[in-house]
């Protein structure tokens, strides 16, 4: 059985943009801060709790308590989901990603898995208003891990529990962001990138070696999820 892992924002649902607009707002009504680098790539994990550790740290010296992790992420989520009230049409699906996940496990026997960074009740908000239920598969976000490596690694191991397997014979990592190139290059697993444009030039930069612009193409799906490499890696001749 092969196991394909799905990241959330940009990858499953089209709300990198509301994501980031509510997380700024978030840490700057919870500590205060005017100006945050939106440039995720910066950070040293990518994900929801590291990134509010790094600024957090640089602010006041050292890492935030359990205490300041709770009001950042119960104030994100409140704003997550006033934006969904208010502006539904900027929580879309990805286009063909919910049909995307249900056609592969059910007519192609794929392992489905989701690995966020973002934390549990956020990505909850989002997938289920892009039409995709987070309880349907194996799933892990970020209060169980900070970094990208170590959220994919669990979802690895909740797939092989759920679907009662010993070993994958086939593991690709499908996300968006550059840090989900570096993570995949980092456990050794094949990528499928998914975006466009100048995104899509900085996945194939960083070493994808195969990217789509959404799940529209179920068969370029399956052919990617095929062919996909370790990025980095070359194919056999």
């Amino acid at each position: 059985m092969d196991l394909a892992i799905f990241d959330v924002d940009g990858t499953l649902t089209a709300t990198n943009d509301v994501d980031s607009e509510c997380f700024v707002e978030a840490i700057t009504e919870v500590l205060g801060i005017p100006r945050l680098d939106t440039d995720w790539s910066r950070y040293e994990h990518a994900t929801d709790p590291g990134i509010f550790r790094e600024v957090f740290t640089e602010r006041f010296g050292n890492p935030p308590g359990e205490v300041q992790v709770s009001a950042m992420r119960d104030q994100f989520i409140y704003l997550l989901r006033d934006r969904l009230q208010t502006a539904p049409e900027r929580y879309d699906e990805i286009a063909g990603a919910a049909s995307a996940l249900y056609r592969l496990r059910n007519e192609q026997g794929w392992a489905i898995a989701i690995a966020s960074g973002a934390w549990r009740g956020s990505a909850c908000v989002k997938l289920q208003a892009a039409g995709i239920s987070p309880e349907a598969f194996p799933s892990v976000f970020a209060e169980e891990a900070i970094s990208r490596e170590e959220i994919i690694g669990l979802a690895i191991n909740r797939a092989l529990t759920r679907y009662k397997q010993p070993s994958f014979y086939r593991i690709v990592s499908i996300g968006d962001g550059s840090w989900d190139v570096r993570a995949a290059r980092n456990l050794g697993l094949a990528f499928v990138g998914v975006a466009e444009g100048p995104d899509q030039a900085r996945l194939l930069e960083e070493g994808a070696s195969h990217v789509m612009r959404d799940f529209s193409d179920f068969d370029g799906l399956l052919k990617c999820l095929a062919e996909a490499l370790v990025p980095g890696a070359r194919a056999r001749s």
